[in-house]
């Protein structure tokens, strides 16, 4: 039950608003899923969950997941495989293993992170 005011039925939260989305978009059984934003809104604690569920659905089913997301803690970067970098003006800066993205601008800019999130880093850079 999703609920309404009108019924007086509270229905789902936010988290689980956005997993009950996300599973009716699973059934069909993509082999490519776009997500934008899927943990806007969402508390850190249900922002992780979706992401850790998206990165395990990803592997167990050969399912090629992209999707836009801000701010995401240290943890939910990490659980990403590859991440493209855009600029303001859209051109893109950076495509590749998110393993290898700070390295890459440590030795490009010269500024070395100091144990800041890395996600933290990389938009103070762009």
């Amino acid at each position: 039950v999703i609920g309404s005011s009108e019924s007086g039925i509270r229905g789902l939260s936010g988290g689980e608003r956005k997993r009950a989305n996300l599973a009716h978009e699973l059934i069909a059984m993509p082999l490519v899923l776009l997500l934008d934003e899927p943990t806007s809104g969402l508390s850190s604690v249900d922002a992780d969950k979706i992401v850790r569920l998206l990165h395990k659905l990803t592997q167990l089913d050969d399912l090629t997941t992209i999707a836009t997301i801000h701010q995401p803690s240290q943890d939910t970067f990490e659980l990403f495989d590859n991440l493209l970098l855009m600029n303001y003006g859209g051109t893109v800066v950076y495509y590749g293993a998110i393993s290898q993205a700070v390295p890459y601008f440590e030795s490009v800019t010269g500024i070395i992170n100091t144990n800041r999130n890395p996600a933290e880093y990389l938009l103070e850079i762009l």
